[in-house]
């Protein structure tokens, strides 16, 4: 077995600045009806948190981790290496239900999908953890989503008009945390 480009990711510090992460950027229509859609969850089930911005809109296909005094150059240079490494076909997104993940005080209310509707980001996320890691990833800890906003009331599953759009490229993004705007696209690979 090779020796993986970077360690696992490491815990989030207290002081976090920096967080890197594969992702699948959206744009405009598709990023339009995200944010609509984020807006009427947000009437229909009483919520008050704020919903993501649109230039924020993002489906995050392996987090890389968080970094206090900024990410290194050379965690920089391996994420790039691997995305420059993956090579995978262009494929088509389907998110068609809207859920709460539990796991947060401030609960993250979800855009997803599943089976056919989210294959391709599955064996993108796969591709990605591959070459960044150099072992097989695990299928179970990886759920395609898309977050609308956050908030302490929990929203049960339900399904909703789905949200369609195809996936023809893939970025490597960093967010300077509390500094707002878009995230920082530091690399941009296209599908076959």
């Amino acid at each position: 077995m090779e020796t993986p480009l970077m360690p696992q990711p490491p815990a989030v510090p207290a002081g976090l600045r920096e967080n890197l992460f594969f992702a699948l950027l959206l744009e405009g229509p598709q990023a339009d009806a995200v944010a609509s859609l984020a807006l009427r969850m947000r009437a229909a089930h009483g919520l008050h948190g704020k919903p993501m911005r649109t230039e924020r809109l993002h489906m995050t296909l392996l987090w890389l981790g968080a970094f206090a005094d900024g990410v290194p150059q050379d965690v920089r240079a391996c994420a790039l290496e691997a995305g420059a490494r993956v090579a995978q076909p262009a494929f088509g997104v389907e998110l068609d239900r809207v859920l709460s993940f539990a796991a947060h005080r401030e609960r993250p209310l979800v855009l997803c999908g599943a089976g056919d509707g989210v294959a391709g980001a599955v064996a993108l996320h796969r591709a990605l953890f591959e070459a960044v890691y150099r072992r097989p990833a695990r299928p179970a800890d990886f759920t395609p989503h898309v977050t609308l906003l956050r908030d302490r009331q929990p929203v049960p599953e339900h399904p909703v008009e789905p949200i369609r759009w195809q996936v023809r490229a893939f970025s490597l993004l960093l967010n300077q945390v509390g500094r707002g705007g878009p995230y920082a696209e530091l690399g941009r690979w296209p599908l076959r």
